[in-house]
């Protein structure tokens, strides 16, 4: 097992700060089709508890938008997007 150097969580005025872009897609396991498609700047795992846990719909977007997400089990493909991509 490799050490590596630690990861810096930027935090300012109380507000956890983007630390680069993502773009990912919501797979259905069972029928292979594809159920959501967003970006981020912010890390794959935490938008992905956001979108099942977050009850506000700006953050929770998959459990606002996706029918029956809580029954359904999905892999999500997160794809880092270079500096300077919208």
């Amino acid at each position: 097992m490799s050490l590596s150097s630690p990861r810096v969580v930027a935090v300012r005025n109380g507000q956890v700060q983007p630390s680069g872009s993502w773009l990912y897609v919501w797979l259905d396991v069972q029928g292979g089709g594809i159920a959501y498609v967003g970006g981020s700047g912010f890390d794959p795992e935490l938008r992905g508890y956001l979108h099942v846990k977050s009850e506000d719909p700006e953050l929770g977007r998959a459990r606002a938008t996706v029918p029956h997400y809580d029954e359904r089990d999905f892999d999500v493909l997160a794809f880092e997007l270079p500096d300077g991509v919208d």
